[in-house]
Formats: C-alpha cells, structure tokens, sequence
C-alpha cells in the first residue's frame, strides 16, 4: 500500500508543475515531454520546499499539498484556457522514440542495480555514506533543515534538498527506510532526465535546421548510459550519489528554460521563465552545489557575450541570469553558509583525479599532468558534438554553444585546481548532462552534412564502424591486465594502458577516418583539405559514440588498482575505518540482526522526539533505521559539514557518549538526565560493565537499549 501511495505521491508532483506551466499564458513550450518533464523538475522542488517550510507550522501535515492545492484553485478558475493550451501540445515522433529508447536503457540499468545491491545490502551499509544520507533525509523532513537529526541543537550545512524529498517521501507515504532514497529517486530522477533532454534535444535549430529523428534518442543514452571515454568514473545517473541523480534534473530545467527565455517576448511568460529560474537555480545549489557552480558558469558566459556583442537578447540575458544568480545566492546563505571544516574542496586530500582514476601513465610529475589531459579528453568525448557548431557563424552565435563552452571551462578549471581525488569530477560530470544535449544536436547536423557528401547508405555505417573499431581497443586497453613482473619502473602498468585506452581513440578515430573517406571519394584522388570536413564530421560523431560503448568497462574497471600517495588501493575496496564501506554486507554476515531489531524496538517504544545517545557517536545507523534524534551520531558527518562554533560542543558530546561503554554509574545517569536524554543506546560494554537496577532496559545481543525517562522524571 505504501508504494502504491508514494506513486501517487509523485505523480501528482509531476501534475502539479506541468499544470503551472500550462496556466502561463503565451509560454511557447508545446511538447508533451517537455511540460512533463518540467513539470517533474518543479513540482518535486515545490512541494519538498512547502513540506520543509511549513512543517512546524499547524498546515505540517498536508505542506506538501499546499503547491497542488494553489495550482488546482487556479487551474478551476482558467479552466477554458487550460483545455485550449493542452489542445496545442503535442508530441514529436522522434521524442517519443528518445523517451521509450531512453526508459528502456534507463529500467535495465535500474533493475540491474537493484539486484546487484539488494535493499538488505543497503540496510548493511554496502553503499559509502547511506546511513547518513538516510538519517539527513528523515531529518530534514521530521524536525526541518535548521535542526540536525544527527545532534540534537546541532545544525547541518550540507545541500540536503535531493534528501529532504526523499525524506518527505517516506513520511507521507510510511515507506520503509532506503525504499525513498534508493528505489524512488532514481526513478524519478530517470524519467525527468529523459523527458527534458529528448524534448530539448528535438526543438534546437540552427538556421531552422531540425535534427535527424534519432538526435533525442543519442542525447538521453548519452545522459543514461555514457560515461568518460575509457576512464573508470563518469556515470550521470549515479545510484551512489541521489543528490547527483535528482539534481540534474532540476539543472536540466534550469538550463532549458533560460535557453528557452532568451527567444522568448512575452511579458507574461518571461515573467514566469524568470521565477521559474530562480527556483530551479535554489533547487540546483540546495541540492547539489558543483551543479550550481558549472551552472552559472555557462549561464554566465552567455550573459557576458550577449553584453559585449549587443545581442537583441541582451536584457533578457541579464534579466534572467540575474534571476539565477538570486536563486544560488539564496541557497548558499540558507544551506551552505558557515559550514564546519572550509577545507572540504582544498587540498588536504592532494589527490589528483587522474590519479584516483588510476590515469597517471608515469611516475613523477608528468604523471599527474598526463593523466589530468587524459581525464579531460575522456569527458569531452561525450561533449565533443559541441564542436561541430563552430563549423558555421550560425552555429557560433548559438546560445547553447556558449554555454556549453561557459559550463564546460567551469568545470574544467575545478579539476585543474582542486585536489581531492574525486570530488573534482562533480562539476564537469554535472556539466556533462546539459551539454550531452547539445552535442547529440551537433552529431545530428555532422551526419546531415557528411550523408550530403558520401550518402546516408555510406556515411553512418562508416561512423558505427570507426566508433566500434576505437571503442573495442580502448576495452581491450582498459582491462585490469596483471603483471608479473613490472616492465618499467618509471612507467606506471597497468596505467600507462588505462591512459592509451583514453588517448588511444582520439587518434585512431581521425586515422581511420580519413583513410575510409580518401577511399570513398574519387579512388583516393582527393585533396586532405578537400575532405577536411567529412573527417571531422565523422571524428566528432565517432567520438561521441565512444562514450556510449565504451561502458562495459564498469564490469572490470570498478576494481582497477590504482596507485596514490597513499599506496595501492581499489576504488571499491572497502575502507577498515567506516562504518558502511565492508563489501558484500548482509544483515546476517555482518550481524546486524540485534542492531536492527535494537532499532525496530525503539522505533516502536519511543518518539522521535526522543533525544538518544549512544556509545557508538561514529555511526549513523541509529537515526537511518528510527528517525530518533540523537544526542550525538555520525560525529566525523556533523564534526565536517555542521556549524563552525559548534566543534567544540561536539567534541564534548563524543567524550561523554564514549564514556558510556564503562556503563551508567549513578553520576553519569545524572548528567544524562540534566542533558535531556530519554534512551540510551549501548553497544558490546565494558566487561565490568555495572548494572543499574533503576534504569529499565531491552537487550538485544550486545546491544542494551535503556529507557531514563521515567527515571530522570523521579529522581532528577
């Protein structure tokens, strides 16, 4: 019952935005799939920003109606002209082909991932951080953003809006935890994806020129399934990292939108186009920051050029980034403003990304250098449609392109500056998804020209064939080849093959192209100049597809070794630190059946008001699985991303916390009395652990769980 609630949930989110839309008058959008999906993007955002809003007001219980109820006495008083603008959409075969191709691709991926990690391995902790982006979205949705879950009068500066949907997912629906973060996000993450790229990818025109029919279908692969040319990481919609997932989303309609705004003249409609912006743009930094930064990146650099070039765009350019602007700015100071340790994006890490991909082909310095061009030609293989543009002025004066080109630097310069062997890679990766658009647009109009010289019969097998060729050999390049002795010490093996498997493309595509072509054209007679464009038709669009068929990689790259400063290590290789990074993890292997039963008695026998501390302040299981708030949980979590003043009150909640494993002496039960403690959660005690008569406790294996509120009412 649950799940059917929550599908209903959602899809009268979707309702709500796509029925705000349609009320504007005079917005020019007549897709189907981009109302939807627009639609998606807006009303998951209102409705998580109205329940996290209102919540402790009277109307906490139905804020996440209050966007629906607004739009539904709108929609009752303009009901005429709702039914005239839904007459108008409609809905492009090619789309229709991009959504189902793009749904499919999408579904088996999904489905894969579920059986591949079970919601029992998720409840073990199989995946990095779950526990704690768990606890964040029962917090955000139970006691509001202002208020960690994770320390009681603690707060949180971290971007917690994909987690505060989720979080409000399960609490109206009464779903179980993980099902909200895991199952439905990436659904509804998937489908809003597909449905704005295939809808955007089918409307761009230069000079009026439409794409081919399977333009939408290469844009939403290379959103879903594409990744960085033969490097290990690069995945869009990622099933580690929601915020990711949901986020660009809501960085897809932003983009579409603003895109959208600047050839639109309606009063009305730009008036709309400018709020919507400033949502979505709250959305993107409340969810995701990197998506924000490359965001306004793009954003930003079109401003800029329709300001120098005095395009009749201009005021509109301003008008809307200015819009964006105020969203980011918002968000900033609400969400991330004052956050505990500055150092998160710096080098105290001083890994580079290509050397966390396992790129660096030598030792020493070019090592990194080499590898970071190496990491850089692997993003822009997906983007490298982007480039066909600036074949034409037409072309070079296009809008997206400049963003495209604003989007893609930003990121850039954070992997060039920043160190931290991943984290990095969150702005181009964001980046990539506006711009697989585009550049799916731009191999459209490669092939368009390239089947006006050689034919439609000759010019796309030519380009499967060559992008088939290139891929195979960087697979082939890509495996984890063992060694048994090391051939070189200066060169690094196996990475100087992962560096060839990326290099190796970008010289075997143009190679090979101009080879078929001087064949194909007058028994090789041809000028190189007069076949310069048919090969860079066929370079970019065989480029493209690498990223697509390059991805059965992840079947053995996700183990690649990997050598940094910090020795040989596997991405995937479990950290002996964390609480949720052992590999293969059941609820049975690891134990975990006291602790969860643990959790299930107290979900059961206390409020989560109740404030709970434990002996074990290092894990986030406790809040994930019962939604308590605690006296202190997940302390590296609240230590790195809560308020700067409030280290020193952390530091002492963990002394205290910690003290508990010798057991609850009258004294100690004193103090956890005056902090306002009501449960005490203590996990494998000290043998000398001294029982307590007063205190009426459960056990379950190790684990004691003891109830002081009776106790403190009596005697304190």
């Amino acid at each position: 019952m649950s799940i059917l609630l929550a599908s209903a949930v959602i899809l009268v989110q979707i309702a709500t935005g796509a029925l705000l839309l349609l009320l504007v008058p005079q917005i020019n959008i007549r897709s189907k799939y981009a109302i939807t999906g627009l639609g998606l993007a807006l009303g998951t955002l209102l409705s998580m920003l109205s329940s996290v809003i209102l919540n402790p007001t009277i109307l906490g219980s139905i804020a996440w109606l209050i966007p629906t109820i607004l739009v539904g006495l709108v929609c009752t008083l303009r009901i005429t002209a709702l039914r005239e603008k839904s007459r108008e959409l409609e809905a492009q075969r090619s789309e229709s082909i991009g959504v189902v191709v793009g749904l499919a691709a999408g579904l088996i991926l999904l489905a894969v991932n579920w059986i591949r990690v079970p919601l029992s391995s998720i409840r073990a902790g199989s995946s990095v951080d779950m526990y704690f982006l768990e606890a964040l979205s029962r917090g955000i949705s139970q006691f509001g953003p202002e208020h960690s879950i994770l320390m009681s009068g603690g707060a949180l500066r971290y971007h917690w809006f994909t987690y505060g949907w989720a979080g409000e997912l399960t609490q109206v629906a009464g779903l179980d935890s993980f099902v909200a973060l895991t199952r439905f996000l990436p659904l509804v993450a998937l489908l809003g994806m597909i449905l704005i790229a295939a809808s955007w990818a089918a409307s761009i025109r230069v000079n009026g020129k439409a794409s081919p029919w399977w333009v939408p279908s290469l844009a939403v692969l290379l959103i879903v399934v594409g990744g960085y040319t033969g490097a290990l990481y690069g995945v869009i919609l990622n099933f580690d990292s929601p915020s990711q997932s949901l986020t660009t989303v809501w960085l897809l309609g932003l983009v579409f939108l603003f895109l959208h705004g600047l050839r639109t003249e309606s009063r009305p409609a730009l008036i709309f186009i400018w709020f919507a912006i400033g949502l979505l743009a709250l959305g993107t930094t409340g969810g995701k920051a990197s998506h924000a930064v490359v965001g306004l990146g793009g954003i930003g650099l079109v401003v800029i050029t329709s300001l120098l070039f005095r395009k009749s765009d201009w005021k509109r350019a301003i008008s809307l980034g200015l819009a964006a602007i105020l969203g980011v700015g918002i968000a900033y100071f609400w969400v991330l403003f004052g956050v505990g340790v500055q150092e998160n994006l710096s080098e105290v890490i001083a890994v580079r990304a290509s050397t966390w991909q396992g790129l660096d082909p030598v030792s020493g310095r070019w090592g990194p250098l080499l590898g970071t061009i190496a990491m850089l030609l692997a993003i822009f293989a997906r983007l490298a449609g982007t480039t066909w543009l600036f074949t034409s002025a037409s072309g070079r004066r296009l809008p997206e392109l400049i963003f495209s080109l604003g989007a893609f630097l930003t990121g850039a310069l954070a992997l060039l500056f920043l160190r931290e062997g991943i984290n990095e890679l969150w702005f181009l990766l964001a980046a990539s998804a506006p711009i697989a658009v585009i550049s799916a647009y731009g191999v459209g109009q490669a092939q368009i020209s390239l089947i006006g010289r050689i034919g439609m019969r000759k010019a796309v097998p030519i380009t499967l064939l060559i992008a088939g060729i290139a891929s195979l050999g960087s697979l082939i390049l890509s495996r984890n080849w063992v060694f048994e002795s090391i051939p070189s010490p200066f060169f690094q093996w196996p990475g100087v093959l992962f560096w060839l498997a990326i290099v190796s493309v970008w010289v075997v595509i143009p190679a090979l192209a101009f080879l078929f072509l001087r064949k194909l054209t007058k028994s090789g007679k041809q000028s190189l100049h007069s076949i310069a464009l048919p090969i860079f038709a066929v370079s970019v669009s065989a480029l493209v597809l690498t990223s697509i068929l390059t991805r059965p990689s992840v079947l053995w790259t996700e183990s690649r070794p990997l050598t940094t400063g910090f020795g040989t290590v596997k991405p995937s290789e479990p950290s002996r630190a964390g609480e949720n990074k052992t590999s293969e993890r059941t609820v049975d292997s690891l134990g975990l059946e006291p602790r969860i039963n643990a959790a299930d008695w107290l979900k059961e026998n206390s409020q989560v008001e109740n404030v709970v501390v434990t002996n074990r302040p290092d894990i986030s299981f406790i809040p994930a699985f019962t939604g308590n708030q605690m006296y202190l949980a997940g302390e590296p979590y609240q230590y790195g991303l809560g308020a700067a003043d409030q280290r020193a009150e952390i530091e002492r909640r963990s002394l205290l916390s910690r003290s508990l494993t010798a057991g609850l002496t009258p004294v100690l039960l004193n103090t956890l009395c005056q902090e306002g403690i009501d449960f005490a959660w203590i996990e494998s005690p000290d043998e000398s652990f001294p029982p307590n008569d007063v205190v009426a406790s459960e056990t379950f294996g190790n684990i004691s769980i003891y109830d002081l509120r009776q106790n403190c009412m009596i005697n304190y």
